[in-house]
């Protein structure tokens, strides 16, 4: 206790209450300098309602265990998050100490934002998801049962990727080239890419469907331009390349 002193002190509300067997307590904490740490208010030996506070003196937390809501502070007074049950379910706001939003969560709603104000990350429901660069750029797009595709920084788009749902761990359609699978908004997924390019423009991966749908084949590229890599499976066709032109013999090939 060198460093806190406590008082408690128990409170009847009124003759009426206590004379119902109900009662009010107050906990007080405070700092050795003699300010009040923290508060802790009580009713019927529950807890309701807690304070607790900086050394300066501003508000740090509020926590209402009635259903009325957590809050808190930074040390320069500037709240920096509400967390509160609303008609539309759970409500979550989080701050940065310059007074900037830095995220939003409600249901089935989520929204991030970075320092500067620009949006960082949005999901609306489990349909869309999209992400941003700090400048403001946008960083990727994902549509569920649909499609994938992220840019640069700079703007010049990096991929773009077809996205198809797996039954019993089995895809609904094979397909050749780069492919990682993942958890996705509570489903298997697998994504696979369909197109690449570096970030001075020049395609780097190509892969080729028919109207269908179905896998015809491949095509990847130097950073230069230069093919590097052709694959027919179905002309039985695969060829290497340098990214000087001159040919790699395949020592092993696919066919």
């Amino acid at each position: 206790m060198n460093q806190l002193t406590k008082v408690t002190l128990f409170i009847f509300t009124s003759i009426i209450l206590s004379s119902c067997g109900k009662s009010k307590s107050v906990e007080i904490t405070r700092y050795k300098s003699g300010d009040i740490l923290s508060k802790t208010i009580s009713k019927n030996d529950k807890v309701t309602t807690e304070y607790v506070w900086y050394k300066n003196g501003n508000i740090k937390s509020e926590k209402n265990f009635a259903g009325g809501g957590h809050y808190s502070w930074f040390e320069n007074g500037q709240i920096r998050s509400i967390n509160k049950n609303t008609p539309k379910g759970l409500e979550i706001k989080k701050f940065y100490s310059n007074g900037q939003i830095s995220e939003f969560e409600r249901s089935n709603k989520v929204e991030h934002w970075y320092k500067n104000g620009n949006i960082k990350y949005l999901r609306e429901g489990d349909k869309v998801l999209k992400a941003w660069f700090e400048n403001g750029q946008i960083k990727s797009i994902r549509k569920r049962n649909l499609f994938y595709n992220e840019w640069y920084r700079n703007g010049q788009i990096r991929s773009m990727h077809d996205v198809t749902r797996f039954y019993d761990e089995e895809p609904l359609k094979i397909f050749l080239g780069y492919e990682t699978s993942h958890y996705a908004l509570d489903d298997f997924y697998s994504i696979v890419q369909t197109d690449a390019w570096y970030n001075n423009g020049q395609k780097q991966l190509e892969n080729i469907y028919d109207t269908d749908g179905q896998y015809i084949g491949s095509y990847t590229f130097y950073k230069n331009g230069q093919i590097r890599y052709e694959f027919l499976p179905l002309q039985k066709i695969e060829h290497l390349w340098n990214k000087d032109g001159s040919e790699i013999k395949i020592e092993y090939s696919t066919f």
